[in-house]
Order: C-alpha cells, then sequence, then structure tokens
C-alpha cells in the first residue's frame, strides 16, 4: 500500500543496537525539543526521503543528512535530532556532517548543554568529531558567557590536533574580556598565532577593550602601537578603547595626545570627546574640559548627556552655581533630557538651587 503525498510517519525509536557495536536503547536517549517548525522545503525533503523507504529504495546517508541539515538550518533541530534516529534505525551510518548539523544548530540557539550532548554521542558512535564540532561548541560557550567551558573545548581541540578558528577565538576572547580577564584573553591570541592563525582587528580590539576595562592603560597603549606600528590599522574603537583607559584614570595630557595622533587616521567621534572631557573634568582641568565641548561644535559633533555629565559634576563639586546654570542651559538648548545624576545635582535639597551663592 502507498502513503499518502507528503507523508511522515511519526518518530521512531532507536533500537538496541546501532552503528556497528552494541550500544543502551537510545528510547532513553533525551530529545532537547525541536526548537521550530519546518517549512516547506524541508517537508518536500522529508516527504521524498520517505517515498524512498516505501518504495523499497533505500536513501544513503547523503539522502539523511540533507534532511537534517535543512531542519537545522531552519532552525528545528529537534526535528533533525528524530531523522538521525531514523537513520541509524535503518542501519545507516551516522556521518560527521550529520550530527555536526544538530549540534551546530543546537548551539546556535544557546542550547549548550544540548550541544555537547551531541559531542558525547559523536565520541560513544565512533564518529570523529571535527574543526566545525569543536568550534560550534567553543563559540556556543564564549556567547553564553562562560569561558571556562569555552577552555574545556579549546584544549580538546589542540589534544586532537584540531586548530580553532579565528571566529571561536574572538568569541572566547570577547567572554574573558566582558569579565575583565585581560591576561586570559591575552593567552587567546597566542594560541591564534601559535595555530598559525592571523588575528584581525576584532581580536586586537577586543584585548585592548580588556585591558582598558581593568584599568590597564600601559596593556591598551600596547596593543594600540602594535596596531598602528605592525598589524592592521586601528579603527575607531581601538582608539576610544584606549581614550577610555585614560578617562578613568584621569591623563588628561595623555588623552590630549592620543586625540592629535587619532585626527591623522581616524575622525574623532562624540564618544571619543566624552573621553577626553572626563579625563580632563577627573584631573581637575575644567577650563579645557568645557573648552573640548566648543571643540566638538567646530567638528560638527553633537553632544550628548555623557558629555555633559562630568561637567557638571565637577562644577558642582566647586559649587560654581552659576556655571553650573550656564552648561545645564547649554544641555537643553541641544534638547538633552537630564538623566537621574543631573536631576539629583539641580535639585534645591542639594544645595543647588539656582542664584543662590
Amino acid at each position: 500500500m502507498e502513503p499518502p503525498e507528503g507523508f511522515i510517519p511519526p518518530p521512531l525509536h532507536f533500537s538496541s543496537s546501532w552503528l556497528e557495536k552494541p550500544k543502551p536503547a537510545m528510547a532513553s536517549v533525551p530529545s532537547f525539543g525541536s526548537g521550530g517548525s519546518p517549512g516547506p522545503e524541508e517537508g518536500f525533503g522529508c516527504a521524498q526521503t520517505e517515498g524512498m523507504v516505501w518504495s523499497k529504495c533505500a536513501p544513503d546517508a547523503a539522502s539523511y543528512t540533507s534532511v537534517i541539515a535543512a531542519f537545522a538550518r531552519a532552525g528545528a533541530p529537534g526535528h533533525a535530532e528524530v531523522w538521525i534516529r531514523r537513520m541509524e534505525l535503518r542501519g545507516v551510518r551516522v556521518p560527521v556532517a550529520a550530527c555536526n548539523a544538530v549540534l551546530d544548530a543546537f548551539a546556535k540557539r544557546g542550547r549548550l548543554r544540548a550541544a555537547e550532548w551531541w559531542h558525547t554521542f559523536m565520541m560513544d558512535s565512533d564518529v570523529q568529531p571535527d574543526r566545525i564540532s569543536f568550534c560550534a561548541l567553543l563559540n556556543a560557550a564564549a556567547k553564553a558567557s562562560k569561558p571556562a567551558r569555552a577552555e574545556v573545548w579549546l584544549r580538546k581541540m589542540t589534544d586532537h590536533q584540531i586548530s580553532p578558528d579565528l571566529i571561536a577565538c574572538n568569541a572566547l576572547m570577547s567572554a574573558k574580556a566582558r569579565r575583565g580577564d585581560a591576561a586570559g584573553a591575552e593567552d587567546v591570541l597566542q594560541v591564534l598565532r601559535t595555530s598559525r592563525q592571523q588575528p584581525d582587528l576584532v581580536s586586537y580590539n577586543t584585548l585592548i577593550h580588556a585591558f582598558s576595562r581593568k584599568g590597564d592603560v600601559s596593556g591598551a597603549r600596547r596593543y594600540l602601537e602594535y596596531l598602528l606600528q605592525e598589524g592592521p590599522s586601528p579603527d575607531v574603537i581601538s582608539f576610544n578603547c584606549v581614550m577610555d583607559a585614560f578617562a578613568r584614570q584621569g591623563l588628561a595630557r595623555e588623552a590630549d595626545e592620543l586625540l592629535n595622533r587619532m585626527a591623522e587616521h581616524v575622525k574623532p567621534t562624540t564618544i571619543t570627546y566624552n573621553a577626553v572631557i572626563s579625563a580632563h573634568c577627573r584631573a581637575g582641568s575644567l577650563n579645557s574640559a568645557r573648552g573640548l565641548l566648543k571643540q566638538m561644535s567646530g567638528q560638527q559633533l553633537a553632544p550628548d548627556t555623557v558629555t555633559f555629565t562630568p561637567i557638571l559634576t565637577e562644577l558642582t563639586r566647586l559649587r560654581d552655581f552659576r556655571g553650573l546654570r550656564a552648561v545645564f542651559q547649554q544641555m537643553l538648548s541641544a534638547r538633552l533630557t537630564p538623566d537621574s545624576s543631573v536631576e539629583w545635582m539641580l535639585e534645591p535639597s542639594n544645595g543647588l538651587r539656582f542664584g543662590r551663592r
């Protein structure tokens, strides 16, 4: 009896033996859920493959893998899992490409535990994970802000003599940078270099950002100098990260020097000037900070609330109420809405009523 057109049978369970040696009953294998619904193209591929089964023309590994990959691309790794189960039940050896499709789909959806389970499945099934397998896991762990897990997969890659790719390493560096682990991010950069992978501008910017967040001005400057002398040309992000480090330390002179150097390579932005103004305010150079505010208009850069906040803070500290009123009016003229910190400065209860001395 022929099945109706487009018929897709219900999910089958694994048998008690599969691939080439006895394995646990696959009915006990957890299902991680579809995470999406198949589209018409995926359904057509399923119908074709099932039609081959019903017509006694056994589909091969490539046929199954194409359907599995289609479900994975559609964001439905749970459906792809079902087809791997059917594959095994039909006695077709599961190729690494099919497993990678499911593993990568779970990884891209941030489902690290499910992706790691599929790596275990591959190892237990004598399906050798390749570079795609490891990089997907490393990238997923890094994006989940779990750098320790990502490092585990990085070590496993090197144990298997597989070089990590640039995207995965950049993701791991970013995860470490977010945690302020500049030394750890630098270690990943060395792994890239030793594996003969060429770090790109994203790699170096991530490292500069890590040192800046840590407050390590010398580390941030060192890698910016490397970009200026030997590496890929720095962009505005490269300079702004170092400028932020100067602002945190109140290094006004260094910020001015970097602003001049920056103008030779890329155009400074509002974020750039915000950092320089903050550096001057922290250093107590209020007049210079207000001069930079005027300089911004000459550069056709619109100030934002962040631009004015350090100036207002310093004026508050100096109890310069007339200057505070002038800057506040300038802020309103720029059609900027004061944030909560600015409003606090202007509260009469804080002794800042305009006109009082």
